[in-house]
């Protein structure tokens, strides 16, 4: 598993700008008006760890946020206070269920995000499902990142991915993202009950 781009890059992009949709939209512009607005930046280097199209982000968010701008490779959002605090809430909603189905699939596997540190662990094993595994990386990772812009407005989104065996706690992987790729094989895993 290599962590850059990979094929469910579009299901990230659209739970990143469906959250828009929790705010209600209304055609009176005078609404959106009398609310404080603020730009939230989504940096190029995201839109292509999350291996989306800045031109179909652009058009689905359109949709749903008060204005969105293009800007050398970033995608510009314009929200109100309520859409910025719904958006986080659903990024929220959003990874919680991703940690609720690693749960369910099997009691042993986490997710710990570590804010602070800018450091997100996940613990499973190989013999965990790909599509749960690329929703627990790409997605978790985007959608954290996500929040954390939104919470804070930086564009600064470097974060540790550490991956560790869920049996023995050895690590089987790590990176800090944008910068580096994290890649492992079935060797870093066997290496990881040694």
């Amino acid at each position: 598993m290599t962590i850059r781009k990979t094929g469910i890059g579009w299901l990230t992009a659209l739970m990143l700008i469906s959250g828009c949709q929790s705010q209600v939209a209304s055609d009176d512009p005078s609404i959106h008006q009398q609310e404080a607005v603020s730009e939230v930046i989504i940096p190029a280097s995201l839109l292509d760890f999350a291996n989306t199209d800045i031109e179909e982000n652009a058009e689905s968010a359109r949709d749903y946020c008060t204005e969105v701008r293009q800007q050398d490779g970033n995608l510009i959002l314009v929200v109100t206070e309520a859409q910025r605090k719904a958006l986080i809430e659903m990024n929220q909603e959003k990874i919680d269920d991703v940690i609720h189905d690693a749960v369910q699939a099997n009691p042993l596997y986490s997710i710990t995000i570590n804010e602070d540190s800018d450091q997100i662990i996940f613990a499973y094993d190989e013999q965990i499902d790909g599509l749960l595994q690329a929703r627990m990386l790409l997605s978790v990772t985007t959608l954290s990142v996500f929040n954390d812009m939104l919470q804070g407005g930086s564009t600064d989104w470097h974060r540790e991915v550490v991956v560790r065996n869920c049996h023995t706690g050895k690590t089987v992987a790590s990176g800090t993202l944008p910068e580096q790729t994290i890649a492992f094989d079935m060797s870093a895993w066997q290496a990881s009950y040694e």
